[in-house]
């Protein structure tokens, strides 16, 4: 199939029971620590930053808006709340004690991440992307085409950038340049002091995901069923992986010398130097949640409420467990726990059996959620090997049968999920503008 070419009340918690001895096939009573309702609906990645889950939500039924929202890691009790009059699709970025965050009522905000309290918002003229956060200055896109870099401080636009097309996905910054995807199908390289684009490359369909950048090579996905290695000096493409069919809604992650991805039903990884197929897994519902790996071990969601643990060099399942009714949110992972956002609206804690935290590029860069790493605007690139420690074997015993999970994609047709391609900021601002579209022509 694959080759290379070159239910609770809003603000409750439910408690889920303490963590168990390491099972082949864990129950919720066995992983689940907490879970948190914020909203009617999450799609965006969650940060973990100094003891607390940042995380972003939005309604849809009996009102529109979005929240962002501040929970205790320990037990998911809300600490603060702070909404919009519209939908929050991107994942919060926390620097320096603030937390910033895109919403589709035209407004980049600055909150204190104590508090919530608004700092300074800035108007986008239309819905705001992800943003990523780097030496006092934030970058974020817009669902108008432009891109802008604004001081972190005062929020005062430093200068503005005009793409092809619309902006959905988180940006990515390294080495003095920022990497800008859009809908017309480009990826720009942008100088980070001026706006000054230094390349640009044409993919066949629109770029669905936002870039993942290591060693000079940058890692994106299109809609036409590939996924591109970008030469990051010329733009020039290293390689380019073609995937026979699937849905795409993921955005690629790196460790090591493995870049992974998910497209409809199927995750797989690939040699970063060369684009050749390593493994691949098949989760038989479709995955829009964008993996994160942790202690050589790779997590997703799927769309039929299944998180899955899969040994991220060989792509044999560890476990899996059913958590929630659809997980579209990119996890992440902080001292053990990982954290993910459901389609209900929930946050969710679960304990994964491991020490670690996050170690892939999309959770250091910054895109779709992040932890303390990335916290103090530091851009950290992973150099670890897989670990063969105890850690990662704890989580090995794997159930026989477990890859045949429940196909219940409860798809609604709409799409995007939040995370990377992750809007999880990323796929959840397409839900978000496309929720929006639909809401203007009706009117």
């Amino acid at each position: 199939m694959l080759r290379s070419v070159a239910a609770v009340g809003l603000g409750s918690v439910v408690a889920a029971g303490s963590a168990s001895a390491r099972s082949n096939r864990p129950t919720e009573e066995d992983r689940k620590q907490w879970q948190t309702e914020i909203a009617e609906a999450i799609h965006a990645g969650p940060s973990i930053v100094n003891g607390k889950v940042f995380v972003s939500g939005h309604f849809h039924d009996e009102r529109v808006g979005g929240v962002v929202t501040a929970l205790d890691a320990e037990s998911g009790s809300i600490e603060w709340r702070f909404e919009t009059t519209d939908w929050i699709g991107s994942s919060p970025v926390i620097v320096d004690g603030t937390c910033y965050a895109g919403s589709s009522d035209d407004h980049l905000y600055a909150l204190d991440a104590e508090t919530g309290t608004e700092q300074w918002r800035f108007n986008a003229d239309s819905s705001v992307t992800s943003p990523t956060v780097v030496d006092g200055m934030v970058y974020a896109g817009s669902a108008s085409g432009s891109f802008f870099a604004v001081d972190a401080e005062t929020g005062d636009q430093e200068w503005e950038f005009e793409a092809e097309s619309v902006l959905e996905h988180a940006p990515a910054v390294v080495d003095e340049r920022v990497f800008v995807s859009d809908n017309g199908g480009y990826v720009y390289a942008l100088d980070t002091e001026t706006g000054e684009e230094q390349w640009r490359f044409e993919a066949d369909g629109l770029v669905s995901s936002s870039p993942a950048i290591v060693s000079e090579t940058v890692f994106v996905r299109s809609s036409e069923e590939a996924l591109y290695a970008l030469d990051a000096t010329t733009g020039e493409p290293n390689w380019e992986f073609d995937i026979d069919e699937g849905t795409h809604a993921s955005s690629p992650t790196v460790v090591d010398e493995y870049c992974y991805d998910a497209d409809g039903s199927t995750l797989y990884a690939l040699e970063t130097s060369s684009g050749d197929l390593v493994w691949e897994f098949e989760t038989h519902t479709r995955v829009k949640s964008s993996p994160t790996i942790v202690d050589g071990v790779l997590f997703v969601g799927g769309n039929g409420g299944r998180l899955y643990a899969i040994d991220a060099r060989t792509g044999k399942e560890h476990w899996y467990l059913d958590v929630a009714r659809s997980l579209r949110s990119a996890p992440t992972v902080v001292d053990g726990t990982l954290y993910i956002g459901d389609i209900n609206g929930e946050v969710i804690a679960v304990d994964t059996g491991l020490d670690g935290s996050s170690e892939d590029l999309r959770v250091l860069q910054g895109t779709l959620g992040h932890h303390e790493e990335f916290a103090h605007g530091e851009q950290v690139t992973p150099t670890t090997e897989f670990d063969e420690k105890e850690d990662a074997s704890d989580a090995e015993a794997s159930s026989e049968g477990g890859n045949d999970a429940a196909s219940d994609d409860t798809d609604d047709g709409i799409p995007g999920f939040g995370a990377g391609a992750t809007i999880a900021g990323i796929g959840g601002l397409s839900y978000a503008l496309t929720r929006r579209l639909r809401s203007e022509s009706d009117r």
